[in-house]
């Protein structure tokens, strides 16, 4: 019903579609594009730790799904292809493994860990709860303690007017929402602090811990260090561009409210679209390499 009008011509959004089909139809590339292939990054979803958060978010601006949603944009922002998976999937094969937080950390996650070769970032509150809903005997993280030794000694919610200021990357910025009081051992290196002196950033290997709700812009920091340790090539996007790949193809979406333009190389060749990216519109290019 919502691409027809009452009097049974298309309606705008019929139109879009109508062309969209079209689009699809005129291009052997585009018609011909197979399943996609797994993402280098994976982003962790957990319902357990969704309904856990909700029945004690600890504080009211504390929410599971818009935490989550942060991490993901900020990825998103740096043009990387995404997974989002769930903690009990096979994540060895991902080069960068991002969790914003999960409830229960499990003996079989740490394995995970431990047997690939990935880039791993934890956010607050991970490791929290046993399956009991109980603390950790060992403090939190829990479990995570096997490949990063640290404690989670105490959290508090911040209330608007309190925001602890962090400096990461040469970024300035805030926790927010929730921070923690964490302690780390020798074996544990400190990255960043915050400005009472308290760990933001905790790091061990391949494994990072963020202790707080930290603004957008340090999330985006914290993420594009991990690519590139990961191995991930990084491209900031101009706003509201988002980018995906499918095979040899590699599709821009403007969702913003100005035209930009698509972040193509020279000698790309366009199969839908133009560089020029109006609000809404799409495109897509093969590279030279690849043809």
């Amino acid at each position: 019903s919502g691409l027809n009008l009452p009097n049974n011509e298309l309606s705008p959004g019929g139109l879009e579609v109508q062309q969209a089909a079209r689009e699809i139809a005129d291009s052997a590339a585009l018609s011909g594009l197979g399943a996609p292939a797994r993402a280098a990054t994976a982003v962790v979803f957990d319902y357990e730790t969704q309904w856990m958060f909700e029945i004690q978010r600890h504080g009211k601006t504390f929410d599971y799904q818009t935490l989550v949603f942060d991490y993901y944009e900020a990825l998103r922002e740096l043009g990387l292809d995404i997974d989002i998976v769930s903690s009990k999937a096979d994540l060895t094969q991902y080069g960068l493994v991002v969790v914003p937080s999960i409830a229960v950390i499990d003996d079989a996650l740490v394995d995970q860990i431990e047997r690939s070769s990935a880039q791993w970032v934890f956010g607050p509150r991970s490791g929290s709860k046993t399956t009991a809903f109980a603390i950790p005997s060992s403090l939190p993280p829990g479990a995570l303690q096997r490949v990063l030794p640290m404690q989670v000694l105490e959290v508090e919610t911040l209330r608007p007017t309190l925001t602890p200021a962090v400096c990461i990357g040469g970024t300035q910025g805030v926790a927010m929402h929730w921070r923690e009081h964490v302690r780390a051992n020798s074996e544990t290196r400190v990255d960043a602090q915050f400005n009472d002196a308290w760990p933001a950033i905790l790091a061990s290997g391949r494994v990072r811990y963020v202790a707080a709700w930290l603004s957008h812009a340090l999330h985006r920091v914290v993420l594009e260090q991990a690519a590139k340790d990961a191995g991930i090539e990084v491209q900031l996007l101009a706003d509201g561009l988002r980018i995906r790949r499918r095979s040899d193809l590699t599709f821009a979406f403007n969702f913003g409210a100005e035209q930009v333009q698509a972040p193509a190389p020279a000698n790309a060749t366009f199969v839908l679209g133009q560089p020029q990216l109006a609000t809404g519109e799409v495109c897509a290019w093969r590279d030279a390499q690849t043809r």
